[in-house]
């Protein structure tokens, strides 16, 4: 396998986190069963969380990712979800 792969992370001025991951491979099989070409694949998600004012400490998280090439199906999903945190009190 030849691959490359890049990640990035951030927060916005409003408190929205965000991060990515990012490959893309060039696969050219096992040590037993070579293929015949290199099969060329792209693989990449994405996070968001959103601060909610509403519930103190809540949160609004969705993430999509994509598999694009010749050795996985191609295919997309995604989820939603909404996260509340509670800490102990000291």
């Amino acid at each position: 396998v030849q691959m490359g792969h890049l990640g990035l992370a951030g927060t916005s001025g409003q408190g929205v986190q965000w991060y990515t991951k990012l490959s893309i491979s060039q696969n050219y099989g096992t040590y037993r069963y070579s293929f015949i070409q290199p099969r060329p694949q792209f693989s990449g998600v994405a996070w968001l969380s959103w601060p909610l004012s509403w519930l103190g400490g809540s949160e609004l998280r969705t993430a999509i990712a994509l598999d694009q090439g010749e050795l996985y199906s191609n295919s997309v999903g995604g989820w939603i979800s909404l996260r509340k945190a509670w800490r102990a009190a000291k």
